[in-house]
């Protein structure tokens, strides 16, 4: 029993330092109460000195990363900001695209009349409307 509870408690404090770890906010906090009732329980259940070791060392430790991750979550704000660089980047790549279409549907009008072709034109001429719209409400 004592082993069953002291490897529980490890894998909770290794789970609790991944959450912590990651943006999971006092999801973290979960398992490291668990691991420090595990260790406790053990805790209780030993008989001598040198059983009693292990399980105060793992009260401590899970302790010690619950207050860390606690702390994180007041140190540490998880927010998305603007990139005015990316949508720059992004506008661009949208321009050049609409500048592709445009030479497409220019060639258009070089290519003979092949059904294969006209299909294809009309399909390039709705999506061209269509981003000429979508430039119209984000503008």
């Amino acid at each position: 029993m004592k082993f069953f509870f002291i490897t529980i408690s490890l894998l909770s404090i290794l789970l609790g330092i991944a959450l912590t770890v990651l943006p999971f906010g006092y999801m973290s906090l979960v398992p490291l109460v668990i691991a420090f009732v595990l260790a406790f329980l053990t805790l209780k259940t030993a008989e001598n000195k040198k059983e009693k070791k292990f399980p105060k060392f793992l009260m401590i430790l899970s302790l010690i990363i619950a207050v860390v991750s606690y702390g994180k979550t007041f140190v540490i704000k998880d927010e998305i900001s603007d990139d005015p660089e990316f949508e720059k980047l992004v506008q661009q790549s949208h321009e050049e695209n609409l500048k592709d279409l445009k030479l497409l549907i220019k060639e258009k009008d070089t290519t003979e009349n092949n059904p294969a072709v006209d299909s294809l034109n009309l399909q390039l001429n709705d999506l061209f409307e269509k981003a000429e719209g979508s430039d119209k409400k984000d503008q």
